[in-house]
């Protein structure tokens, strides 16, 4: 049997942690004929972002399962953005990251620092009320009065209030969303499509920061002076999944920094990033993740503000004024921060280790002297680093190994070599990738890329509205140059792309891009579109086309952004699908305007180097596409429609909302002025049409959302303060607003399903209706109408919705909330079938609440109706007897034995390291089998060989069948089948219930080679063809 090796490329971020095991494992053979398919690229169509991801490795511990994949991006090919540490585009998804966006002063800002004295808006040890809970524990929090009030002094009150909340995103293995914190009542609110638990683990001392900062290459060596001027910060927080299974993120060891570049004298750090420190499932597995310091880097850009203003009493009398004449650009002069990074160093599960091994990135291209040169801080620690470029490095990702931990000094298992281009004047990028497993063969991949050499300096020159390349030099613009100057150009915004990307087997994809494009844009009222057409910054996907080791094109898709594609009409002549966010802005102005309290008028003018404007935006995107169309190598087509902010396929529009309540800002200012955004409805597709050549409709699926408008009562509160320029601070102009922050789940409610004949005749309808609950809108009902008008209904229960049943007030504490329970089956309003989950939490559980009992039943039955435990006429299916344990007697997950309906037990032995089953007994109780268990689990934790004919597995095979024999010889009646494996690689034997085994070899790089029977007969044979680069 002849296969070609080659590589699936999707989307591979999804959560795979399971709160309950398998009744019984599940061990497949190895299959050939699911080795990857190079080629797969699925694109988010709304953006035209495909979405490259190579699958490198899994970590597993207990019921904890985290990939390890190698993502590409386009949108952070940016001029002014320095590659991650495996280059331009590429990161490594292999932990997590919780970030913080800064709204006003730090949430947990406590003491005197070279800031000024606040109280912060999280909740110190003073008697002053924090800023959350003046913002929180008030029903006209949005008024003009309380919005002027937050940012006066008010009798009795010694210092300002921060009343800002922060914003903290995070997004790690498939989880993602935002959270703020909102006062001592509701604590931390989640925004996010899962029902998440936020905790947060204490602060870092300033003492504790300082000594962390003195870790870096070369040291601060900050004393006693600087510490007092140090804030504390978060220490970390603590994500608990809604199935129970806990993040950690931060401690003193996994948190990054920043500070002011150039600034003078210390003016503290501030934590900016926590970074994944521990998973934990509900039974106790963990996988560990372990970072350094190493050295300081920073993100410089070119910038200026000017500002023109005046402010005039009530008696006409000028008290202040200023004027600054607006300098010509200047990009030798550069501003930004310090990032104080770590680096992953390892991780480690039950039973493996990864090591990841970085190194001084040396072609990376850097700041100039010049740029970095005028800074003349009074700090000389802080000189060490202006002065001395040498100190400012970037590092990159040489390799990682994969170590099983029983042979952790012996060869690795697998490991993965990152290959960079190596150019002086180029930025870090990734040419080549390679996974070996120490045999003579290995998996090697190669990256091209658009004229990456063309992409300036690190330094913002040379960038469209939005930061994408436009090779246009803005030195010495004027304030009316700038707009002009910033522009997008499709041609350059495409340089540095990824364009190829060949394969192991030899096979290749070529990417073809292509510069974004609009003909909406949102109205400077923000409340419709206006029809402008233009270029927006970035590239999005115009064709992949895949090619097989010998150069033939195999398969192609293009896509089409636009509106109304027909086969029969040139794609050139319809209109871009696309809507911008809105019209880059970069200067304000407010003539003659009246202060809150009227006591004086304020002329206020500024100009920037950057937008003023304040866009929400859609799926993280300044632009997104309503229709997008797929078109197959044979004329094949699918249109995909989309939410925006205008008018969708299902008549719903998803503008932003006005702010509640605002000071300073007037009508006309609604550019500049921030809204309540509702990017959260916006990128979701809402109908899938397929078409033949010939343009014959086949297919078409529209789905409707939630319109409900009670959504719009889940929200956080959020003030926003801009600016504030007056006479004097209580009769300033004040620019605050004040908007809700959704946190509603933006769930489908129904979807429609036509299909129709070869012809495009004869259509079929098929609806589905879904329905959640209130509490935490899991979903609780699904509805399925046929043609027949027969009406099929599934319905689930969650512990919220069974209060009173055992357990589940234990299950709700630790957010083990989307545990199914109960379901039921319905036609109509005929009750069809019923199962539910009892749950125990004794000795047999290892005292943690566990599924003890599954009962089920069809109807209508003649059962008797059971109130203890409460299940009425259902029967009980299966009981799970024991769950294995650990010294101390906590439960792991791994269930030891469980009985069938007819009382028959099946016990199971777990072994390497307790994680995979190495015999599976049926027809004898755990107690039986227990005398065999801890030399067999012993053994199998030395089995480290690669292939079925290692000692250490033989020796594992003879045990094991030394235990059939002598259960057999006891009970013959006793079905018995074992197994060995590779962790890495799988399955290595199998002997049924009749003693027979089937071996299953693999090559070097852990794909199955041979199926070979126990006289070594090969049953089945797999050949494999590499293309050496």
């Amino acid at each position: 049997m002849f296969k070609y090796f080659s590589v699936i490329i999707c989307l591979f971020f999804f959560n795979t942690i399971s709160a309950q095991s398998d009744v019984v494992p599940k061990i497949q053979s190895p299959n050939a004929a699911a080795i990857d398919k190079y080629g797969e690229v699925p694109v988010n169509l709304f953006t035209g972002s495909p979405r490259i991801s190579i699958p490198l490795h899994t970590i597993v511990s207990g019921s904890i399962k985290l990939p390890i994949s190698l993502n590409y991006h386009p949108a952070s090919v940016k001029p002014n953005q320095h590659p991650g540490w495996v280059g331009l585009g590429w990161n490594i998804e292999c932990y997590g990251i919780i970030s913080r966006t800064l709204k006003g002063k730090l949430d947990e800002f406590g003491g005197s620092t070279s800031e000024g004295a606040i109280v912060p808006y999280y909740p110190n040890a003073s008697s002053q009320i924090s800023g959350s809970e003046k913002v929180n524990n008030t029903t006209d929090w949005y008024s003009s009065s309380a919005l002027h009030n937050y940012y006066t002094l008010q009798p009795g009150e010694a210092v300002d209030t921060d009343v800002e909340a922060d914003e903290f995103t995070f997004n790690f293995f498939g989880h993602s969303g935002k959270f703020y914190y909102a006062g001592p009542s509701l604590g931390w609110v989640v925004i996010s499509n899962e029902n998440i638990k936020i905790e947060m683990d204490g602060f870092l001392e300033p003492t504790q920061i300082i000594a962390e900062i003195n870790q870096y290459t070369p040291s601060y060596t900050l004393g006693y002076n600087e510490a007092t001027l140090q804030p504390r910060m978060f220490l970390g927080f603590t994500l608990t999944m809604e199935d129970g299974s806990k993040y950690t993120f931060g401690g003193s060891d996994a948190v990054e920094f920043s500070s002011p570049y150039g600034a003078a004298p210390f003016p503290g750090v501030r934590a900016d990033s926590w970074l994944l420190k521990k998973v934990t499932d509900v039974y106790g597995n963990t996988v560990n993740f372990q970072y350094n310091r190493d050295y300081i880097n920073c993100a410089l850009s070119g910038t200026f503000i000017n500002k023109y203003a005046t402010c005039v009493t009530n008696g006409g009398l000028s008290q202040s004024g200023s004027e600054f004449s607006f300098q010509p650009v200047n990009m030798t002069k550069l501003s930004g921060s310090y990032i104080f990074p770590m680096y992953l160093q390892k991780i480690t599960s039950s039973t493996e280790t990864i090591q990841f091994l970085s190194s001084v990135a040396q072609n990376i291209t850097r700041y100039t002297d010049l740029q970095l040169n005028p800074w003349n801080p009074q700090d000389p620690n802080l000189t060490l680093i202006d002065k001395n470029i040498a100190n400012l490095q970037w590092k990159k990702l040489d390799n990682f190994v994969v170590r099983n931990n029983n042979n952790l000094s012996g060869a690795y298992v697998r490991s993965y070599n990152f290959g960079y281009i190596s150019s002086p004047i180029q930025r870090l990028t990734l040419g080549s990738f390679q996974e070996s497993t120490g045999g003579p063969n290995s998996k090697h991949y190669t990256f091209s890329y658009d004229a990456l050499e063309t992409l300036p300096g690190f330094n913002g020159n040379y960038t469209d509205h939005w930061g994408f390349y436009n090779n246009i030099d803005i030195t010495g613009a004027s304030a009316s140059q700038i707009y002009n100057l910033k522009e997008p150009n499709p041609t350059y915004t495409i340089k540095g792309l990824l364009n190829k990307i060949r394969y192991p087997a030899g096979g290749y994809t070529e990417f073809t891009w292509e510069a974004n494009s609009y003909s909406k844009v949102v109205s400077n009222a923000r409340n419709s579109l206006a029809s402008i057409t233009g270029y927006a910054g970035g590239g999005r996907i115009r064709e992949v086309r895949n090619y097989s080791a010998t150069g033939q094109l195999s398969d192609k898709k293009n896509y089409y952004y636009v509106t109304g594609y027909s086969s029969s009409t040139n794609p050139s002549t319809l209109s871009s699908s696309g809507v911008l966010n809105g019209t880059p802005r970069y200067n304000f102005y407010s003539p003659n305007r009246v202060s809150y309290t009227g006591a004086t008028t304020v002329t206020y003018g500024e100009t920037s180097l950057y937008t003023a404007a304040n866009y929400s935006y859609s799926g993280g995107s300044h632009i997104g596409y309503n229709e997008v169309t797929e078109v197959n190598a044979d004329g094949s087509y699918t249109k995909h429609y989309f939410t925006n902010y205008g008018v969708d396929i299902n008549g719903v529009s998803h503008f932003d909302q006005a702010p509640l309540g605002s000071i300073g800002w007037i009508t006309g200012d609604d550019p500049y002025m921030p809204f309540s955004s509702l990017e959260l409805e916006r990128g979701f597709e809402t109908a899938v049409f397929d078409y033949k050549s010939n343009n014959i409709l086949l297919r078409k699926k529209n789905i409707f959302f939630r319109t409900d408008l009670g959504r719009f009562n889940e929200f956080v509160k959020q003030i926003i303060f801009t600016n504030s320029y007056g006479c004097n601070v209580g009769s300033a102009l004040q620019f605050v607003a004040s908007n809700k922050i959704f946190k509603y789940n933006y769930y489908p409610v129904k979807t429609e399903l036509t299909t129709y004949d070869s012809s495009g005749n004869n259509p079929v309808v098929e609806t589905k209706t879904f329905t959640y609950n209130n509490y935490n809108q899991l979903a609780s009902e699904t509805a399925n109408t046929s043609v027949s008008n027969e009406n099929e209904i599934v319905r689930y229960y969650y512990p919220n919705d069974l209060p009173t049943d055992p357990q589940m007030s234990t299950l709700i504490t630790a957010n083990r909330i989307n545990s199914v329970i109960l379901t039921e089956t319905y036609r109509n309003t005929q009750k069809l079938t019923a199962k539910k989950n009892i749950y125990a939490n004794d000795v047999s559980t290892g005292n943690l609440p566990l599924v003890k009992y599954e009962y089920a039943a069809k109807y209508p039955n003649s059962l008797p109706s059971v109130t203890s435990p409460p299940v009425g006429q259902m029967e009980r299916l299966l009981t799970y007897v024991k769950y294995d344990t650990d010294s101390n007697g906590n439960a792991n997950g791994k269930l030891l034995e469980y009985n069938k309906e007819k009382g028959i037990p099946v016990s199971i032995i777990w072994g390497y390291n307790k994680q995979l089953p190495i015999a599976i007994i049926e027809g004898a109780p755990y107690s039986t089998i227990e005398p065999y268990v801890s030399n067999l689990q012993n053994i199998s934790d030395l089995d480290i060989d690669s292939g079925p004919n290692g000692p250490s597995e033989n020796n594992l095979r003879v045990q094991l069948n030394g235990m059939r024999d002598a259960l057999l010889l006891s009970n013959p009646t006793l079905k018995i089948k074992t197994y060995t494996h590779n962790y890495i690689a799988g399955v290595t034997s199998i002997t049924d219930e009749k003693n027979y085994t089937t071996f299953y070899e693999y090559n070097n790089l852990l794909y199955v080679k041979s199926i070979k029977d126990i006289d070594g007969n090969i049953l089945e044979e797999f050949e494999y063809q590499y293309k050496m680069n």
